[in-house]
């Protein structure tokens, strides 16, 4: 409904070391069919793709204490069925959805990285935590690397190979799609006119009112 802008990568540039080039992906659904067939996958009587007598579906796991995010999984569900993929949608609270998350139980789930300024080290740094997205990574090939880049990008004093680390594990997520991104989040704050200063602080979480004042 135009209150997002679509995300074609995890980070915007202007966040710190995230200045790298990585190829930028549209929805292209005939392309994402031409995957599945050639990984082996046909269209089964459901009208979904199956392999081996068993039908493709995904759990996608959402935190349905937040308002929005339901209407968003309905949304990845129908282009997911579009593309020949079946969808369970699994609502978790707040809680029970760090529990599943720490736990690799899901096959898909809506999440919001930390933002600024906590970002690419908070959200990147979970890797590394198994109460986190250590699971995201779970036993896939490039997880030696990744944690080895982390440990260089948390503990080094060189800012070169800081910037080289975090860069490598930007690059390895994007092309690996451990994290997909989908959209960067606005917030917007009703004032009235006569209602100055209005800004958001160093988080979009924070508002400053000890600069607002009325004209």
């Amino acid at each position: 409904e135009g209150k997002e802008l679509p995300a074609y990568r995890l980070f915007e540039r202007n966040l710190p070391y995230c200045d790298i080039d990585l190829e930028e992906r549209g929805f292209d659904v005939d392309k994402s069919k031409k995957i599945l067939e050639g990984a082996g996958y046909t269209i089964g009587g459901s009208g979904f793709y199956e392999k081996d007598g068993s039908p493709l579906n995904l759990n996608l796991v959402y935190n349905g204490d937040s308002a929005d995010n339901k209407a968003s999984c309905e949304y990845i569900q129908s282009n997911l069925k579009e593309a020949g993929i079946s969808a369970t949608l699994v609502e978790a609270n707040s809680t029970s959805i760090y529990e599943k998350k720490a736990a690799g139980d899901y096959d898909l789930m809506l999440l919001t990285s930390w933002g600024w300024p906590y970002d690419p080290q908070n959200t990147l740094g979970g890797l590394n935590n198994f109460n986190s997205f250590g699971a995201a990574i779970k036993d896939m090939p490039c997880e030696k690397e990744v944690l080895k880049n982390l440990d260089i990008a948390y503990t080094s004093t060189n800012e070169d190979d800081v910037k080289k680390a975090y860069g490598e594990i930007l690059k390895t997520a994007h092309e690996e799609c451990f994290w997909i991104p989908l959209s960067y989040t606005e917030l917007a704050v009703i004032a009235p006119k006569n209602l100055k200063g209005v800004e958001f602080d160093y988080s979009s979480s924070g508002l400053p009112v000890y600069k607002y004042s009325f004209e």
